[in-house]
């Protein structure tokens, strides 16, 4: 590889920063700077992105610079990932797995807490016990364990999940959310009733995975697809018919998405979908995709003065990190639909803002709004990050890889994904592969959750499972 390209595929990876700070401890600082390599430190790593590779406009100085220094760098995060520090490990998230009895059938559920230091269930007064947004994501975990490995105890823990699952189903065709300790379902709480919701989106988003895993012959798929038919009806039922586009801060926000504005739960409805309409290729549904997806595209941010040029805003002008799916939601629409207009949106977030985002060591959300001088950023919280803030980012990165073929995006992958094995503003190993565990998150930079729940553990194996499977293939 040359000096260009090798630098190239760094800058595009986000691994240089300003003062020649890497992300990841790759290098170490005082090895090599900006200047060693002819590149102005106040230059903007959000200008580098694919485009500029494609077109040669990446300027450098004719400097000679240790090549096998740089690809040690790269060679050494691969080893990280390939190492038992990333080594998927599930014991935890089987700790939390139970099987119970529900209306009379037997189904998995997910524990939704688990408190530091002894490791036992925790439930919520207010909630309950256990829930469909776990029990939804970790069946998409064990149905891909299946897939990858064969393993039948993954298979069996991913069927007793969909069960629960079609018994969380209401009259009106939404989800009810959780249960109670004595394994009634709660069906009256703000976070629980079956409504257009998070937790009906993922489940649509679990039948999709569990279809494609599934044998076809299997009763339980043809359960299945019963209970995502009588929930398809009444989300196309209940479709806005908006056009309405309105003004927040200046920014525009589309009004036909989930509560009016949720682009966050579009893009889970997205991925959901794409699913049907992969297995259909039903036109009402591809429209219903197109909808959602020019939404969405509405919201995200184009200023490359900013940071935050390519982010997909998740709630009005709000950009928050976890379940900011919306580069993958698109990247399964664009794939289905063959929308190349889609496919760019979506990496555009990974090519601008992804990198940005790492050179601030992560952030937990800020608002934007539009001023005479471009995108302004404001009420920006670095604070709390946990591990649902990163899977987005690397499952979008690994279907840019997947799609195009590119080793940069690999790489960002890999840059990303070293938040859970220490390179976080804490310096904290946030995932234990000894024992699957994964902190519920960062509260500062010196204040770790030690707590490891539902959501951590699940998200995390998910970050790591993919991971694993893509770069055992480099």
């Amino acid at each position: 590889m040359g000096m260009l390209n090798t630098l190239k595929l760094l800058l595009v990876s986000g691994l240089l920063v300003s003062g020649g700070l890497l992300i990841g401890s790759w290098l170490d600082p005082g090895e090599i700077s900006m200047a060693d390599i002819g590149i102005n430190s106040s230059t903007s790593m959000m200008n580098y992105s694919l485009t500029d590779v494609k077109s040669q406009n990446i300027k450098t100085a004719a400097h000679e610079v240790d090549i096998k220094l740089l690809n040690a760098g790269l060679n050494a995060s691969f080893s990280k990932l390939n190492s038992k520090n990333t080594r998927v490990n599930a014991d935890h998230l089987d700790h939390l797995f139970e099987e119970i009895e529900l209306n009379g059938e037997a189904v998995g559920i997910i524990h939704i807490y688990c408190e530091y230091p002894d490791y036992k269930w925790v439930g919520d007064d207010d909630e309950g016990i256990a829930c469909v947004d776990d029990a939804s994501r970790a069946a998409v975990f064990y149905l891909r364990n299946y897939t990858y490995t064969g393993n039948q105890a993954s298979l069996r823990k991913a069927k007793l999940l969909l069960n629960f699952l079609i018994n969380m189903q209401a009259e009106n065709g939404y989800f009810y959310n959780f249960i109670w300790p004595d394994h009634s379902i709660h069906t009256e709480g703000v976070t629980t009733k079956a409504e257009p919701n998070w937790w009906s989106w993922r489940t649509l988003w679990t039948y999709g995975e569990a279809i494609e895993a599934l044998d076809q012959n299997d009763e339980l798929v043809l359960r299945i697809k019963k209970s995502r038919e009588k929930l398809l009806k009444v989300m196309l039922n209940d479709m806005s018919d908006s056009e309405k586009i309105d003004i927040e801060d200046g920014i525009e926000v589309s009004t036909w998405l989930p509560a009016r504005v949720a682009a966050d739960q579009a893009s889970v409805m997205m991925i959901g979908l794409a699913a049907v309409y992969r297995e259909t290729g039903d036109s009402i549904i591809g429209n219903y995709m197109r909808r959602l997806a020019e939404g969405v595209m509405i919201a995200q941010v184009k200023d490359t003065t900013s940071f935050a040029d390519g982010a997909f805003l998740s709630w009005n002008n709000l950009w928050h990190a976890y379940g900011n799916s919306q580069a993958y939601a698109l990247q399964m629409v664009g794939g289905a639909l063959s929308n190349e207009e889609m496919l760019v949106a979506a990496t555009l977030e990974g090519d601008r803002f992804y990198g940005s985002l790492l050179t601030k060591g992560g952030l937990s959300h800020f608002k934007v709004r539009r001023t005479d001088a471009g995108i302004e950023v404001y009420e920006e919280a670095k604070f709390q990050q946990i591990a649902y803030n990163y899977r987005p980012m690397i499952w979008a990165c690994l279907e840019s890889w997947k799609q195009n073929g590119h080793q940069l995006y690999l790489d960002r992958a890999i840059e990303i994904a070293t938040w859970y094995t220490g390179s976080n503003p804490a310096g904290q190993i946030m995932y234990d592969s000894e024992t699957g565990r994964t902190f519920d998150g960062i509260v500062s930079e010196t204040e770790v959750n030690r707590n490891s729940g539902a959501e951590s553990t699940i998200e995390a194996l998910l970050a790591l499972q993919e991971l694993n499977r893509y770069t055992s293939e480099r």
